[in-house]
């Protein structure tokens, strides 16, 4: 009896909405303890304060400059994605962008992960699944919650690449 497939003629809207759904909680959820965390002076504030400093100095005219490790970021660490980012700091420049960005960011690597899956396994709903998983993970939760890494956003960018190599 377990010889059947069981097929669910679902609206083609249903599983990008599902996806898209399970992103925005992922965003809300995350935003909302890393900002918490950050406004209850929980957060390190080292490798947050080191970016947040250095986009808001590129923002105001001073590129890169930094005061806490060297006078200028590209002396110590080329992190030129933080470029991109600065678009979205300027509409609300405070550290707490940057923690959001984050979340937003890890949360994006769930669209690869998802095509991935559904070209893989030629199942929406394992895909749907897997994507599932991915954005549940522990270790995720905690790269989202915690003080502003510029390298998480490789996260998703490796996710697109192995997705476009495949």
């Amino acid at each position: 009896w377990f010889s059947h497939s069981f097929t669910f003629n679902l609206p083609r809207w249903t599983v990008p909405l599902l996806l898209a759904l399970l992103m925005l909680v992922f965003i809300a959820a995350y935003s909302w303890l890393a900002v918490t965390r950050h406004q209850r002076f929980n957060s390190t504030g080292y490798d947050l304060a080191i970016n947040e400093q250095i986009v808001w100095n590129t923002l105001n005219g001073r590129f890169f400059a930094s005061s806490l490790e060297v006078d200028n970021s590209f002396a110590d660490h080329f992190r030129p994605f933080l470029l991109a980012l600065i678009p979205f700091y300027s509409v609300a420049p405070r550290p707490e962008t940057l923690l959001v960005l984050q979340a937003i960011g890890l949360a994006l690597g769930a669209i690869p992960l998802y095509l991935l899956a559904k070209e893989q396994w030629q199942s929406k709903g394992a895909a749907l699944g897997i994507t599932a998983v991915y954005l549940l993970l522990p270790a995720l939760g905690y790269m989202a919650r915690f003080d502003f890494h510029i390298e998480v956003f490789a996260i998703p960018a490796f996710l697109a690449a192995f997705y476009m190599l495949t």
